[in-house]
């Protein structure tokens, strides 16, 4: 049951974006795709956590999420996936198209 909720509130969640930032300042959109290190398959439903905001974004089936923040932001993201090590970055070490892959735990 909790299996089956945790999916259908990921699935209501997908294809969300990140609004950071306040004013007129430059914004950029970034796509980041969340892979398995092993197998290279998409992770659906990975938590992307973002310093100073209560919002949580999830991977789409592609394992894909796009957020739009403020150029030279100095904040930090996390993401996560049950079974998996946490990946930590900078929004600054983000490109257009970033692809993070995330490690199964030992």
């Amino acid at each position: 049951m909790k299996l089956v909720l945790a999916v259908l509130l990921t699935l209501s969640s997908f294809s969300m974006a990140a609004n950071w930032g306040e004013g007129n300042e430059d914004k950029v959109r970034s796509t980041i795709q969340v892979l398995d290190a092993e197998t290279g398959e998409p992770i659906i439903g990975a938590d992307i956590h973002i310093d100073g905001l209560d919002e949580v974004l999830y991977t789409d089936p592609d394992g894909i999420v796009e957020l739009d923040y403020v150029q030279n932001s100095k904040s930090v993201f996390r993401i996560s996936y049950v079974s998996y090590e946490d990946e930590t970055a900078s929004l600054n070490d983000l490109s257009s198209t970033t692809v993070i892959t995330l490690r199964g735990r030992q």
